[in-house]
């Protein structure tokens, strides 16, 4: 996405909030593009006196802190939030937390023109609903299970990326996998936890009626799962260097140095809360079921009913489901680290062939499995969990929970006792 496609972003949100009569500014968080949007401001509508937001750099003069603004009493303030992904989505949350429904909030949306003439094709791939994580919280056994419906159509190839690599080629493979022969007369889905930071774009792609799943567990035992599967395939670029310095050992310490990298941000991935109230914000309350993990193991048959009902299907078309299958066996690390590293770097590249050619994707997964248990043994996860990290997840993760209890209307009390 080009500079100037981000700065046509922010100007069409401020031209809306100003159609809305909005003239009191608060920019969050000012950084690249609150002072993008701060300049739009000033240069475009004469707007001199906006109030600037940064957590991290404030003197509560000039900018502020989030929690401490000098907020007038009578004065409609509108809050601009310009940041991306995690940030503007956990910053959401905070607003609402802090200000309730006091103020408006405006939130830039950022799509290249290319995203948006993706999202605005008239023969774009549609949905009726999307499951889009959190990652390593029975993500994949909801696939395996849905897949045995022989009503319900799925991909081969779980987690098309497309809200990830909203592309040309992104489109095309959509269609390739989502073809007419395909998914006629079934109630089509797609199971992808990389989109769980684009609600944005999953509403203006799929639109407003697409049923949305959510998938929680409890954090200790998705991050857990979470660290070893990045110590596994390396996953994360960005965090490689936390092994590379640990020498491929796997104990408390390169756990705790990974939940800390502020590099790869380890710890917003499970931002239960917030993020799952900004995916309510595009589809309502109604449109998004959120399914605790521990409960789709536990009560099976129950949920599995439940799932298929608001995804859809007839009561004639419902399976029972009456246990739900485990399919990945995380507790396992690789022997040796440099034997990790170049899996990894195989199986990207064999990642990239399949999505080049989607019909090798059962020849592609029979290779990935069978190298993978050549190289792997069973981890204790457990003796990752010192006081110490430990403390690190709940500082991280209390609020998030808080978030949600207040989300389900009813308490989480096995989530809090981390």
């Amino acid at each position: 996405m080009t500079e100037q496609e981000e700065i046509k972003c922010i100007k069409q949100t401020i031209d809306e909030a100003i159609k809305g009569s909005s003239k009191k500014f608060i920019i969050v968080p000012f950084g690249r593009y609150g002072r993008m949007a701060k300049e739009i401001l000033e240069r475009d509508y004469n707007i001199n006196d906006s109030l600037v937001v940064d957590n991290y750099k404030y003197d509560n003069k000039t900018v502020y802190k989030l929690s401490d603004l000098p907020l007038e009493d009578g004065k409609d303030y509108t809050f601009l939030n310009v940041s991306k992904d995690y940030t503007g989505i956990k910053l959401m949350d905070q607003i609402y937390h802090l200000y309730g429904d006091r103020y408006k909030v405006y939130k830039v949306e950022y799509f290249s023109d290319k995203q948006l003439e993706i999202c605005n094709a008239p023969d774009k791939t549609r949905l009726d609903f999307l499951c889009v994580g959190f990652a390593k919280c029975g993500t994949t056994s909801l696939d395996a299970a849905l897949k045995k419906n022989p009503k319900v159509f799925l991909p081969k190839m779980k987690e098309t990326i497309f809200m990830l690599n909203m592309t040309d080629r992104g489109a095309d493979l959509l269609k390739y996998y989502y073809n007419e022969e395909a998914v006629k007369g079934k109630i089509v889905g797609d199971i992808d936890p990389h989109a769980i930071v684009f609600p944005e774009r999953a509403y203006k792609y799929y639109g407003a009626d697409t049923k949305i799943i959510i998938m929680v567990r409890n954090p200790v035992g998705a991050i857990t799962s979470r660290f070893l599967w990045d110590a596994r395939f390396m996953g994360c670029p960005k965090s490689v260097h936390t092994f590379e310095e640990a020498n491929g050992v796997i104990n408390p310490t390169t756990f705790k140095n990974w939940l800390l990298d502020d590099n790869c941000r380890n710890m917003k991935i499970y931002n239960y809360g917030s993020i799952t109230r900004e995916w309510i914000r595009y589809f309502g309350r109604d449109n998004v079921k959120i399914i605790i993990s521990e409960e789709m193991y536990k009560n099976t048959s129950e949920i599995m009913d439940d799932v298929q009902h608001f995804i859809g299907l007839d009561d004639s078309d419902i399976m029972d489901y009456p246990q739900f299958p485990a399919t990945n066996s995380s507790a396992h690390i690789s022997t040796d680290f440099k034997l990790s590293k170049m899996y990894s770097e195989a199986m990207s590249l064999m990642d990239r062939a399949t999505v080049a050619f989607p019909d090798t994707y059962d020849d592609f997964m029979n290779i990935r499995n069978k190298i993978w248990k050549k190289i792997s043994v069973p981890f204790d996860k457990d003796s990752l969990l010192t006081d110490e990290v430990l403390q690190i997840i709940r500082d991280g993760y209390t609020d998030e929970i808080k978030s949600l209890e207040e989300i389900m209307d009813r308490p989480l009390d096995e989530y809090m006792k981390i």
